[in-house]
């Protein structure tokens, strides 16, 4: 049941191609803008790349966050699958993988861009790669979660910003850290395992909430 749900999550997403593909032209022209309102200052542009790099993470989980339960709640999908599964966290689990695998492949597309434009050497790269990996599913789970919770609000754009930056600052203080890189990953790591059970717990609560209103 499990797979089937991730097969469901993958083929949904795919159908929204073109707001991946928005996401994605969003975090090219995020980068493109900072270079140019900079200047030809290397030293700033290098040291300033993972962090500016990973503001851009955020704003576009904010923007996505309505890929996750908006239009299975509006077309009742959400509550047919309510009935049918034995355990909604299995949606919400599925939901997070998908959507998270496919925020990593889209920024992983952009950091040759990344490189380019800030001149970042290819082991700072690698190293911000491997903390997207890990620090992406942090953000999206928090990002999930703020979704069922304001799920059905028409102020959810407003609101899911304001109750989530709190919970988002943790996750990025240690994914653009990178002096102690390795443990910095590792309390990253860390937090991903705190938070994601809390995350698929809450989360569903609150979905059980909005079905049934």
């Amino acid at each position: 049941m499990f797979f089937i749900l991730l097969k469901r999550e993958f083929r949904l997403l795919y159908k929204k191609k073109t707001e991946l593909l928005q996401l994605l032209v969003f975090i090219l022209l995020g980068l493109l803008i900072f270079p140019l309102a900079a200047g030809p200052e290397r030293a700033l542009l290098t040291s300033a790349g993972r962090g500016y790099m990973w503001i851009i993470q955020l704003f576009m989980i904010f923007l996505s966050g309505k890929l996750f339960y908006e239009e299975d709640y509006r077309d009742g999908s959400l509550e047919q699958l309510f009935l049918q599964i034995p355990a909604l966290e299995m949606l919400i689990i599925a939901k997070y993988i998908a959507y998270s695998l496919n925020l990593i492949l889209i920024s992983l597309i952009s950091l040759p861009f990344l490189g380019l434009l800030f001149g970042i050497e290819p082991g700072t790269l690698l190293k911000t790669a491997a903390s997207l990996i890990i620090g992406i599913p942090c953000l999206a789970v928090i990002g999930g979660f703020g979704a069922s919770l304001t799920l059905g609000s028409r102020k959810a754009g407003l609101i899911t910003p304001i109750i989530l930056t709190p919970l988002y600052i943790p996750v990025l203080i240690f994914s653009v850290g990178s002096d102690n890189f390795w443990s910095d990953t590792t309390i990253l790591a860390a937090l991903f395992l705190l938070i994601a059970p809390l995350s698929v717990f809450f989360s569903a609560l609150a979905l059980k909430i909005a079905i049934r209103e």
